[in-house]
């Protein structure tokens, strides 16, 4: 699943979106979900992974790849990070 939060403007408006359901199993089959704008989100899934990505060449390329907030089932991905 991918959200893209950038239009959102406040916490009640993601609310009412119930994005929980796309990383509970609740009503949507469990999945990945990529989330742009996490920072939007009032609340994070218990279990998730912050992918930072730095780009060069006018944004063209990615330079780096940098992994934060590792919960656990995602602790074997720093020493993976080298063959990404």
């Amino acid at each position: 699943y991918h959200l893209d939060l950038y239009r959102l403007e406040s916490a009640a408006e993601v609310e009412a979106l119930h994005l929980e359901s796309y990383w509970d199993g609740l009503e949507m089959d469990l999945g990945i979900v990529a989330i742009e704008w996490p920072q939007r989100l009032p609340y994070k899934p218990e279990s998730c992974l912050q992918i930072y990505l730095t780009y060069f060449n006018g944004g063209r390329q990615v330079e780096s790849i940098d992994l934060a907030g590792i919960s656990e089932g995602f602790n074997f991905l720093p020493a993976k990070a080298d063959e990404i």
